[in-house]
């Protein structure tokens, strides 16, 4: 990372200790269950959590963008991803996109989803687990602390 952007994806091997950078620079990069692949969302110049969804190998080669979104998991037989793509406001569509025909499939409509935490899962059932954000009343709390916690 550099100024809170990813500049590089760098794969070390432990027993060489050679290192090998990838061709774009991915965020939340994920391993394929195989080892032979890199999944991540490369931002490019773009803000935000939206990028292009790319696939790259795990060593030298060109890597493939497969649709646009974020937040990609392989899934268990690594033939699919799933990703988020922004939705009616405030919520975000869940989606997958079969790696072979590059069909995107719409699975569910999740949200509201915490405003800074929009992370989800997938189980190796296919079930998706994600954080549900419920609003409460506003309230503003004040606390007044003993003396001797000051020291």
């Amino acid at each position: 990372m550099q100024s809170d952007r990813e500049s590089s994806t760098t794969i070390h091997h432990l027993e060489s200790g050679r290192e090998t950078n990838l061709g774009l620079p991915l965020r939340a990069a994920k391993w394929s269950n195989d080892g032979k692949l890199i999944l991540g969302v490369h931002r490019g110049i773009s803000k935000g959590r939206v990028g292009d969804i790319c696939v790259c190998p795990a060593g030298p080669g060109p890597c493939e963008k497969l649709t646009t979104g974020s937040n990609a998991i392989w899934s268990r037989d690594d033939s699919a991803i799933y990703f988020q793509r922004p939705g009616p406001l405030p919520q975000l569509t869940e989606l997958s996109i079969s790696r072979k025909d590059r069909r995107e499939v719409h699975l569910a409509d999740l949200g509201p989803m915490y405003p800074i935490i929009r992370m989800m899962d997938v189980s190796p059932q296919g079930k998706i687990a994600y954080v549900k954000f419920k609003p409460g009343d506003n309230e503003l709390w004040l606390a007044d602390f003993p003396a001797n916690l000051k020291d």
